[in-house]
């Protein structure tokens, strides 16, 4: 028996060690290989981080543009407004005068 167990361990000795041994080199490369992934993958992280912020800072320097532009938009329309509003008041103090004029003429008041 104890024939059969010494067999046994050089059989392993003899084909399975190699192939452990033959594995852990697979196993090591493989994690060279996934480390240097990893590192790829931090560098494409950092300059998407990168891009992110220069995309947000100019997407805020847009934001304060556009914000800019509608005040002064909403300054003109304001001012139109009220410059509309000035002449309709002019408008109807004249026409006020008219009628006052055509009241007075109606009765037969002279002129003013």
């Amino acid at each position: 028996m104890s024939d059969i167990v010494q067999g046994f361990r050089q059989a392993l000795q003899d084909i399975v060690a190699p192939e452990i041994r033959e594995l852990r080199g697979d196993v090591k490369a493989l994690n060279a290989r996934v480390d240097a992934l990893g590192d790829k993958v931090d560098v494409l992280g950092d300059k998407f981080e990168e891009k992110y912020n220069a995309l947000r800072s100019e997407f805020v320097s847009v934001k304060t543009e556009v914000a800019s532009g509608f005040h002064s938009l909403q300054l003109a329309l304001d001012n139109a407004v009220l410059r509309g509003e000035k002449e309709n008041w002019r408008e109807i103090a004249d026409l006020r005068e008219r009628m006052t004029r055509l009241e007075d003429h109606v009765r037969g008041t002279p002129p003013q």
